[in-house]
């Protein structure tokens, strides 16, 4: 009779707790019985611990041994295995396809020197929830242990006095001698006492001399070299005196680094938050497919907390109810991320992108180590970046790092900016967009200030609640744009050595270009508040070389000057050339009437003379074509004069 099923039978499954009470045979698919010897006469407790002690037996027959032997073999001295319940099915055998070839996972947590082994175990009775109890990782390291004494290993155990025993001879050995105190003199010797049997006792004994008792030899021990202290204490963890062999068995967690291809589908109808801890490399997208099939997911928040390399994008459109998204532990994104509905973002260890676009009713972004964006940079604090969805919340931006970007866009709710170490922007010329754009309203108003801002590609746009502008770096702008229209009041002084257009609208309290020196394009401002055109047209002009004249690029107009008070130097050039050209037309006029009414009597006249010499009644048809018909004079000129 075989008392062992899952030593003989390990496919079967263990007899379920109401079957043990009942004492009813187990049956599985194939009608296998497992016979019990008098089960109705054991109690409780000793099934249970006749259960434990097979399925311990059954692993270490199974799974440990032929590791054990195999690293032996391979002359490998310390192994660290690995158990993996059979109900945790992340961790179990990946299936494979005609398409993709899993790889092994790595271990996570362990010296790269030490040699583990990841050892799955299958079968319902290998579930989690039996090798987690005390009792069981108890009795398996006492399994083991007798498993290997039993095959002839010595066990290192050490003792609490900081001595080691061995676990085959610690039964016949006698009392433990105390260790001798060091002796400066060589003559002084220690009592004689009874000696440990031990390992090292034996190896002394073996090349000891004839006759010689080494109870009486005293080494004096100077701590040189290698025997100096710290190298030599074999008790120390991690130290085991040749020939013996260290247990252990703990349960805790273990990570795993798993490369496979991920896909979450059927989630449609998910509703909540969705987090995946101890993932720490994605070599693919983190992507939402939306279909038109499908209603969308109402997920709130989306949190990676172990999350370090991204090999491609990431791309959460469409879905409007996310509200948290986080991965602090990301550094590395190869690709983009767009996300078009978020109210806070955690990326606070990002380092690189392609390009990052931000949009959604944002309150709080981390990007704290954000250093370097390859194409563009958008934050945009407006679901998916509507003018027409006005932002609710303001956003504060603070990129400590951040030095270049090929394009960038901050548009929103914007109550503060803080960029120190922003440097250059390389241009996006792939972008309907390049450059820089910044926009803000609602309030409060915002200080716009770009303190180490040097090298710019591209268009620099600035409109909506600005109170001050500072850009102490930027001077030369002659292949770029500048445009600037403030809802607030501001003074605008800005560093330009060369610029294109330099266009300022809206509530400009004053202008100052004290380095400008070559304007390539037009200089135009205009402003809602008073505002010295004159002074200003004349600075620019002089200062650039560029004559003030009737369609010239430089030109200045303020709303509230033109109704309080005369007008401008531009405005008079204006008028006064259409006046010119007006009172030109009324001359040609009047000239072309007389010349008209001349020609006209000079007509009549002669042929009053022609009809008194009876000239043929021809003649007066020349003379029509050769002059204008008096009724005819009046309609033109006055279409003329018109």
């Amino acid at each position: 009779m075989d008392s062992n099923p899952f030593e003989n039978r390990p496919e079967d499954p263990a007899p379920s707790y109401e079957e043990s009470l009942s004492s009813a045979a187990y049956k599985d698919n194939t009608s296998k019985h497992i016979p019990c010897s008098t089960p109705s006469l054991l109690p409780l407790p000793t099934q249970l611990a006749d259960t434990r002690t097979q399925r311990i037996d059954s692993v270490l027959t199974r799974y440990v041994d032929p590791l054990l032997l195999s690293q032996g073999a391979s002359g490998l001295y310390k192994t660290t295995f690995v158990l993996v319940p059979s109900s945790v099915s992340s961790l179990q055998d990946a299936v494979s396809n005609a398409y993709t070839t899993p790889e092994e996972p790595q271990i996570v947590g362990f010296p790269s020197t030490e040699v583990v082994k990841l050892i799955r175990l299958h079968g319902e009775e290998n579930a989690m929830e039996f090798w987690r109890q005390p009792a069981v990782v108890a009795e398996l390291d006492s399994a083991l242990k007798a498993k290997l004494v039993a095959s002839g290993h010595r066990l290192h155990q050490p003792s609490d006095d900081g001595t080691s025993s061995d676990a085959m001879d610690v039964l016949n050995s006698p009392a433990p001698a105390p260790a001798p105190a060091p002796a400066p003199e060589p003559s002084v010797r220690t009592p004689a006492t009874t000696t440990k049997k031990s390992f090292w006792g034996r190896t002394k004994d073996m090349y000891s001399s004839k006759g010689q008792d080494l109870r009486d030899v005293v080494i004096v021990d100077r701590k040189l070299g290698w025997r100096a202290p710290g190298n030599q204490n074999a008790n120390e963890p991690g130290k085991i005196p040749t020939g013996l062999v260290n247990v252990a068995i703990v349960w805790k967690e273990v990570c795993l680094r798993i490369a496979n291809e991920m896909g979450l589908y059927e989630i449609h109808n998910y509703t909540g938050s969705f987090s995946l801890p101890n993932i720490r490399n994605i070599s693919g997208n983190i992507e939402w497919e939306y279909d038109l099939d499908y209603e969308k997911p109402k997920l709130s928040s989306l949190n990676l907390p172990d999350l370090e390399y991204i090999g491609s994008s990431i791309q959460l459109n469409g879905l409007p109810t996310l509200s948290i998204l986080s991965m602090p532990k990301l550094k590395r994104l190869e690709g983009d991320m767009d996300i078009d509905y978020v109210q806070e973002a955690d990326f606070r260890s990002l380092e690189t992108a392609d390009s990052v676009n931000f949009k959604g009713n944002i309150s709080k972004l981390r990007l704290d180590s954000l250093r370097e964006v390859h194409e563009k940079l958008q934050i945009c604090n407006m679901d998916v970046c509507d003018p027409d969805i006005p932002p609710i919340s303001p956003l504060d931006i603070s990129l400590p790092l951040l030095q270049s970007v090929g394009s960038v866009k901050f548009k929103g709710r914007i109550s503060s900016l803080e960029v120190p170490r922003f440097t250059t922007i390389t241009g996006n010329r792939d972008d309907y967009y390049y450059g820089l754009e910044f926009s803000t309203g609602g309030g409060p108003a915002t200080n716009v200030t770009f303190p180490r801002l040097s090298s710019l590609k591209g268009p620099l746009h600035l409109s909506g609640d600005i109170s001050s502008l500072s850009m102490p770096n930027l001077r030369n702008m002659s292949l770029s744009s500048f445009l600037l229209s403030t809802s607030s009041p501001l003074a605008v002084n800005l560093p330009f050595d060369d610029a294109g257009d330099l266009l300022l609208r809206g509530d400009i309290s004053s202008v100052q270009f004290p380095n400008l020196k070559h304007l390539n394009g037009y200089f135009e401002v205009m402003s809602d508040l008073p505002l010295d055109c004159d002074s200003i047209v004349d600075t620019i002009s002089v200062a650039t070389n560029v004559t003030v004249s009737v369609g010239s690029k430089i030109g200045c107009a303020s709303a509230a000057e033109s109704k309080h008070a005369g007008l401008s130097t531009g405005e008079k050039v204006a008028i006064g050339v259409m006046v010119s050209i007006f009172g030109l037309a009324i001359a040609f006029g009047v000239l072309l009437f007389v010349r008209k009414k001349r020609k006209s009597h000079q007509a009549s006249s002669e042929s009053n003379d022609r009809l008194q010499d009876l000239v043929p009644l021809t003649q007066p048809e020349e003379v029509r074509e050769d002059s204008d018909p008096p009724v005819d004079c009046a309609p033109r000129l006055s279409k003329e004069s018109r």
